[in-house]
């Protein structure tokens, strides 16, 4: 399984305790979701890009599928808490803003 993500765009006036952003998660180069987050410290939002997929059921089932494969992967070390984490969709997400920021960031 493979994700990545498309159109990241950081929302640098909305960032308060994390980074605010929007993005397209792809699945298997499939788009799977638009994906948000506040900026506010909350976990981030699930929009399916397919109307007819707006099943909340449904999404659901595919997320867990996609946490049960990412749940195989090495912990995740939180220095902010000092403690080891399963690897999760967030953190994947998460990962994959920061490192698309970083690219904005050195240009």
């Amino acid at each position: 399984m493979e994700l990545s993500l498309q159109d990241v765009k950081i929302h640098h006036k909305l960032c308060r305790e994390t980074l605010a952003f929007s993005a397209l998660l792809l699945v298997d180069e499939v788009p799977f979701a638009r994906v948000n987050n506040y900026g506010n410290g909350g976990s981030h939002s699930f929009i399916p890009v397919n109307d007819d997929a707006y099943n909340y059921h449904e999404i659901r089932k595919q997320i867990n599928e996609i946490e049960n494969y990412l749940s195989k992967e090495p912990k995740w070390y939180d220095r902010e808490n000092g403690g080891y984490l399963d690897y999760n969709l967030e953190i994947a997400i998460n990962d994959m803003v920061i490192a698309k920021y970083e690219s904005f960031t050195e240009m």
